[in-house]
């Protein structure tokens, strides 16, 4: 494990423990808070992006004509630079009065594959949420089960650790009420549909901490809907997001200053890792990997990235 990545772990382990320490264990007092994030955040989303690439590459693997086609495959990494990533971590004390984490991994927008179908289609789908009528399955239903078999893409999938699904938002009170129905497929209202199911099904309790990392800043009605979810679920928290500086400005002073250098670093890496990885007849299958953990290569390939030194991700059988 090179300096670099034990910084990143340091911090991420030292914010969560920072983050857990402070939080209320009294229950029945939801609200959760959003604030600019910087450092820890970087380290964090780092760490996400490498395992979401992995399952890219080993669904282009499963399509060799899309592969092959350099088009479509700029398409793809497109689709993926524009993405948001989140990690939510769900705590809460069990009948022991342990504290218990669940983590929950997203990534915004369709199914991978429904994205590459998308790409190969000419980009027609709306992306709505509409629910449709009667028995005809809407584009959102079918990927919808698209996004669920896509599970074992995800080899890092556990119990502790969960790769979160695009799940339906009718019957959910994780939806915005202004009419912007391409923010359903936002990262965080996913992450927050996803716990929502788990409490709904009794996988998690109610009244536990929220502590989230995102790499763009939620929109007003996403704002709307966390703080509405903490309030319904008794659930406490704090959200912390990066802030992009705005195109051809210089960054900002203070604690925005440091989110703005932290957000053009995670981009400008994430980008050119992901254009090295997602290239046309060159994706490689990715070694078994864990949340968190030192499995995978690409993370190292971020690194390399940013350094200019990657030429190509290497080769597992």
């Amino acid at each position: 494990m090179n300096k670099l990545r034990r910084i990143y772990r340091a911090c991420a382990a030292t914010a969560a423990f920072l983050f857990l320490s402070q939080a209320s264990w009294a229950g029945k007092e939801g609200g959760i808070d959003i604030h600019v994030g910087s450092g820890n955040v970087l380290g964090i989303l780092e760490e996400e992006t490498h395992l979401h690439l992995d399952a890219f590459r080993r669904v282009v693997l499963t399509r060799p004509a899309f592969h092959s086609n350099t088009f479509l495959m700029n398409g793809l990494q497109k689709r993926l630079w524009d993405s948001t990533v989140a990690r939510f971590d769900y705590s809460y004390k069990n009948a022991s009065g342990e504290t218990v984490t669940r983590t929950y991994h997203a990534r915004s927008g369709q199914s991978i594959g429904g994205t590459m179908d998308d790409i190969a289609h000419g980009g027609s789908s709306s992306g709505s949420s509409s629910s449709g009528s009667g028995k005809t399955p809407t584009a959102n239903d079918l990927d919808i089960l698209k996004d669920a078999e896509e599970r074992r893409f995800y080899t890092a999938d556990n119990a502790e650790h969960v790769r979160v699904r695009n799940l339906d938002a009718r019957g959910s009170k994780v939806k915005v009420t202004n009419g912007d129905f391409k923010r359903v497929r936002d990262a965080e209202l996913k992450t927050l549909r996803h716990i929502e199911f788990d409490l709904r099904n009794g996988v998690i309790p109610e009244g536990g901490r929220i502590t989230g990392y995102v790499s763009q800043p939620p929109c007003d009605s996403c704002t709307e809907v966390i703080r509405n979810f903490g309030e319904d679920y008794e659930i406490a928290g704090d959200i912390y997001h990066l802030v992009p500086a705005p195109r051809n400005a210089a960054p900002a002073d203070g604690e925005l200053g440091e989110s703005n250098k932290a957000a053009s670093r995670y981009f400008r890496v994430r980008k050119r890792a992901i254009e090295f990885a997602l290239q046309a007849n060159r994706v490689t299958t990715p070694a078994p990997a864990t949340w968190g953990a030192d499995a995978s290569e690409t993370i190292g390939a971020l690194q390399a990235a940013e350094q200019g030194e990657l030429n190509a991700l290497p080769c597992r059988k």
